[in-house]
């Protein structure tokens, strides 16, 4: 009976299908300091957090869109989907590119 839940529990935690991971523009550049408001959208139901780091870190915001401080340096942030069964996709990265201001057109 043991050795059936056991096999029962592997099986189930090896074919779960991942959370899919909430898609978002990659790539935003900024002329000069500033702050941005970065948009995700979810391919199925959940809670987008967002952190600043790929591994670790405190979630910073919850939610689908998040407003980032004034930047004064270009900076990484990363996004991943939390599911309605508390299972997290994978995170993606979104970057903030801060240019001086003789690099804009």
């Amino acid at each position: 009976m043991k050795i059936a839940l056991i096999l029962s529990l592997l099986f189930l935690g090896f074919n779960q299908v991942p959370v899919p991971k909430p898609t978002v523009q990659k790539q935003h550049q900024l002329c000069g300091p500033g702050s941005v408001t970065l948009v995700a959208s979810k391919p199925v139901e959940g809670v987008v957090k967002w952190y600043t780091k790929l591994e670790g870190s405190t979630v910073i915001h919850t939610g689908n869109s998040y407003t980032t401080p004034t930047l004064t340096e270009s900076r990484t942030f990363w996004i991943s989907l939390m599911d309605s069964n508390g299972r997290e996709s994978e995170r993606v990265d979104v970057v903030v590119k801060v240019l001086d201001k003789s690099e804009c057109d």
